[in-house]
């Protein structure tokens, strides 16, 4: 495995949860270069990140941290800190605008824990997210999947189980679009 330093999108403080689309032409990241997380993204042009800029629609005071991109590129999940609390939202790109984040899920996943580092699977009938609500201990990887297709009824978070969750904290969700 090789990771190199992408000079022109790191800077001193975190960056974190990279997704780039699948032309490879843009790429969507968080950053707190400005004291909170705040959602930016950037051009691929030669080979070379360029022109990154703060997405301003989808950045509050608070910490907002986009954590997938959907495999069409029109949907991004990411979390929020509302009040001490970090939940699931979900915001659509329409033209070049991304619309204002609504809660994902409901309250049946969106718990009084924290619900953060969402990704979709390919199938887009599941989300994954890591969680701190309990069902192993620290921070586990859960899933839910919707059951209508108004997405409007979500099943209770269920625990990705021993195979994927350890005794210690689990951390960022990346879904492969093979679902490896």
């Amino acid at each position: 495995l090789w990771v190199d330093n992408v000079k022109e999108l790191n800077t001193e403080v975190d960056e974190v949860a990279p997704c780039i689309t699948a032309d490879g032409s843009e790429i969507i990241l968080s950053s707190n270069r400005t004291g909170n997380m705040d959602i930016y993204t950037a051009e691929r042009q030669r080979r070379k990140w360029k022109n990154i800029r703060g997405i301003e629609e989808l950045n509050t005071e608070g910490d907002d941290v986009a954590s997938s991109l959907a495999y069409d590129g029109q949907r991004i999940l990411l979390f929020k800190t509302i009040e001490g609390q970090n939940d699931i939202f979900e915001t659509q790109l329409q033209g070049t605008t991304w619309t204002e984040p609504k809660l994902k899920m409901s309250k049946v996943v969106n718990t009084g824990f924290n619900e953060t580092f969402a990704s979709y699977d390919p199938q887009d009938i599941k989300v994954y997210y890591v969680t701190d609500g309990g069902h192993g201990g620290d921070l586990d990887i859960i899933f839910s999947g919707k059951k209508d297709q108004e997405e409007k009824f979500w099943g209770k978070g269920q625990s990705a189980g021993h195979e994927v969750n350890s005794a210690f904290h689990e951390g960022s969700v990346y879904m492969a679009p093979d679902g490896q």
